[in-house]
């Protein structure tokens, strides 16, 4: 970045070139040292008018994704043990199964694993179809899942894709966890969407989340988790 220096009869006395990666944080006068993630704020009560402060207000931070290789039985993110979050955005996209008209199921983990005992889930799911007004819905009180999308085709260019939310914190947190959310999909010629609720009926310090159909593996597919801050 180039700048002149001009005397007071608009004279050229100086001109430099900044050159690359001169600037550096020990150049600046900043009134407090650095923190990672923290950002430079104008501060008119400082010496040199800049200071290094955290960002305001709510945030989404990245946990992690996982992606389907090899056709795992289960996409699992892990790490949602941070009680700094107060909730977790969850994403399914470009979700396909093995197996033709599958159905997608949530499921919480934590260090001993993913959870799938029989009775541990509790779930409802009402869902549309293209070209129908009338609604379908699924629930159960005592299941080993809870049910994201039905009839999830598996043909190259079907499948669903889903976002929901985790409101509560894992590790720490002393709540069950309890979500809630809406997929859609498409096998056939069908459109298929809705939204779901569910919980895990018993109390578990979750760190993980795992995608798993009702019958095969995962085709295709991604699921990533954002941890949600309210201040």
């Amino acid at each position: 970045m180039p700048w002149s220096v001009y005397n007071s009869n608009g004279k050229l006395l100086q001109s430099l070139a900044i050159t690359d990666d001169s600037i550096v944080e020990g150049k600046l006068d900043v009134s407090n040292a650095p923190t990672n993630g923290y950002f430079l704020q104008a501060q008119s009560g400082e010496g040199g008018g800049l200071t290094w402060a955290a960002a305001g207000g709510g945030s989404l931070t990245f946990i992690g994704q996982t992606i389907a290789s090899g056709s795992p039985t289960y996409l699992t993110v892990d790490g949602l043990d941070d009680p700094a979050f107060d909730a977790y955005l969850v994403v399914g996209s470009e979700l396909q199964p093995a197996v033709n008209t599958a159905q997608l199921q949530i499921r919480f983990g934590d260090s001993n694993g993913i959870d799938g005992d029989s009775s541990d889930y509790s779930y409802s799911i009402e869902y549309l179809q293209a070209g129908s007004t009338s609604h379908t819905q699924y629930s159960s009180n005592g299941a080993s899942f809870i049910n994201v999308a039905n009839y999830v085709g598996n043909s190259s260019t079907y499948g669903c894709g889903f976002h929901a939310v985790v409101y509560c914190s894992g590790g720490g947190s002393t709540l069950r966890p309890v979500i809630s959310g809406s997929s859609v999909s498409l096998y056939a010629t069908n459109t298929v969407g809705g939204t779901f609720i569910g919980a895990r009926k018993d109390y578990i310090a979750f760190d993980r989340i795992a995608l798993v159909w009702n019958s095969g593996n995962h085709s295709v597919g991604r699921l990533a988790v954002w941890g949600l801050k309210h201040a």
